[in-house]
């Protein structure tokens, strides 16, 4: 439970690797960082080069579909609408741009086979929807994974730039790349 609850609990699981990240997340912030403090950022391009996503054309990917009542679902307030899937990997694109999002955003369980996105006004995945929606688009196909690698999970929950990869983060936490399944729709 709680698995990033502590500063420590984070800090063991992620070892050195959290202090590559800052420093990449202030890299993209402010990239004349590294002329003023080279010897801080030395190792930054290596770090953003070895761990850019690998693409692969196939993966383990569920072909079938599965009830929602069969996963782990929440009823945390009494005021809830109904049970809802609280750790879900979204994986949304901008409608526009060749980018993406990564995010955590519980799901409300409407039915077996139909949930609802709860997604906050300021988040990357909404600001995908409204464009989408302003396009005359009623829904937004989604990829959704429940259960993934630590790294993977705590890099969708960071308020990282919004062009910044969730993916590549993972990378640098894990020390290795992280793998993108390339498919006709992108996911």
């Amino acid at each position: 439970v709680n698995l990033y609850g502590t500063r420590r609990r984070i800090e063991r699981i992620f070892a050195d690797s959290l202090d590559r990240v800052r420093r990449l997340v202030e890299l993209k912030i402010d990239p004349m960082r590294a002329l003023a403090r080279p010897s801080r950022y030395w190792r930054s391009p290596f770090d953003a080069l070895a761990t850019l996503p690998r693409r692969v054309r196939s993966g383990p990917v569920l072909a079938r579909e599965i009830p929602l009542s069969s996963l782990p679902r929440v009823t945390g307030w009494p005021g809830d609408g109904g049970p809802f899937i609280t750790l879900p990997l979204v994986y949304t694109q901008h409608p526009e741009k060749r980018g993406h999002n990564l995010g955590m955003y519980r799901m409300q369980v409407y039915d077996e086979r139909t949930t609802g996105m709860h997604w906050q006004t300021h988040k990357q995945g909404a600001e995908h929807y409204r464009r989408r929606f302003k396009a005359g688009e009623k829904r937004m196909d989604v990829a959704v994974a429940i259960g993934a690698d630590p790294a993977v999970m705590y890099s969708a929950i960071l308020p990282l730039p919004p062009d910044l990869d969730e993916m590549m983060i993972a990378g640098v936490l894990r020390d290795r790349k992280s793998t993108r399944l390339n498919s006709s729709h992108g996911y």
